[in-house]
């Protein structure tokens, strides 16, 4: 029955999403957004976005298989099939925090980083106050 050869490729698809969401879980653990890790996670975050972008794909023509043929799959299948997917929306959630955390973290560090900015600022436009054009000069004792 082409129905069961379906049901058992959206299990595995289920399957597969639920592993890459608990190993992309444990890889968001790890990252580092500090000065020396920010580029890496950087990447991996990119890399993470393309590969999400293929199950997208890949789930959406599942879908489609599934919206076409679920008259002929039986309710026990249909069940497992939403415990499934429910499972890998609850891990797709997680994943979703763990970036918003993320965004959260690099918009503080943002907000740091432009603070220090405006200081370096107002202290270079302090010495260019001191620096005196016509006498070729500086106002202040450089030696004190």
């Amino acid at each position: 029955m082409a129905g069961a050869s379906l049901v058992e490729r959206v299990r595995s698809h289920l399957e597969r999403q639920a592993a890459w969401f608990e190993n992309v879980l444990g890889e968001l653990e790890n990252l580092r957004l500090d000065d020396d890790g920010l580029a890496d996670a950087m990447q991996t975050i990119a890399r993470r976005a393309e590969e999400q972008a293929q199950w997208d794909s890949a789930q959406a023509r599942l879908m489609e298989e599934w919206r076409r043929a679920s008259v002929s799959v039986s309710e026990a299948d249909r069940a497992d099939i939403r415990d499934r997917s429910n499972h890998v929306r609850a891990l797709a959630d997680q994943v979703s925090a763990a970036y918003r955390r993320m965004a959260g973290e690099v918009e503080t560090k943002k907000a740091c980083v432009a603070r220090q900015l405006a200081e370096l600022s107002r202290g270079r436009e302090l010495l260019r106050r001191q620096y005196v054009e016509d006498t070729s000069g500086w106002l202040v004792d450089k030696k004190a």
